[in-house]
């Protein structure tokens, strides 16, 4: 009876099949689960008796899992079981970039202070075409001037 029990636990917790042997081979099985359980140290405001372990669990496993999983296969006596589902931590990954490796130049003097006048007179001019297209077809909103 006790066999056929083991035999239906190990069938219902795992994915991988063992070979049959014939009953006369002494062969050691190894019985590999699907599912995983850690014991856990309670927190520092945690108070746990001396007879109550906290687990960690895999997801796929509910209470009746736990509960065979630990009578079955470790011979622990068990009383309640409860689960209670948390949230992992999160994980923030920032946007990747690259950074050159080789740049000459000082820190903080990329730009110069004194812009030339050369560059603010191009600036000006090419703000004051804008201006001038945009009151020439104010009547075209939502359409680029490239097309007209």
């Amino acid at each position: 009876m006790e066999k056929i029990i083991k035999e239906i636990v190990c069938s219902t917790m795992t994915t991988r099949l063992h070979r049959l042997l014939p009953e006369g081979v002494k062969k050691t099985r190894v019985f590999l689960p699907d599912t995983w359980m850690k014991v856990l140290k309670p927190e520092k405001n945690e108070h746990l008796p001396k007879y109550m372990v906290k687990f960690a669990v895999s997801p796929e496993m509910n209470a009746d899992d736990v509960r065979e999983y630990l009578k079955k296969i470790y011979q622990l006596p068990v009383r309640e079981v409860r689960l209670e589902i948390r949230q992992g931590k999160m994980i923030r990954h920032f946007d990747e970039y690259k950074e050159p490796s080789r740049m000459a130049g000082e820190f903080g003097k990329v730009i110069d202070k004194q812009p030339d006048e050369t560059q603010l007179k191009r600036l000006q001019q090419s703000v004051d075409k804008a201006n001038e297209l945009a009151e020439t077809q104010w009547h075209r909103k939502g359409i680029p001037a490239c097309n007209s």
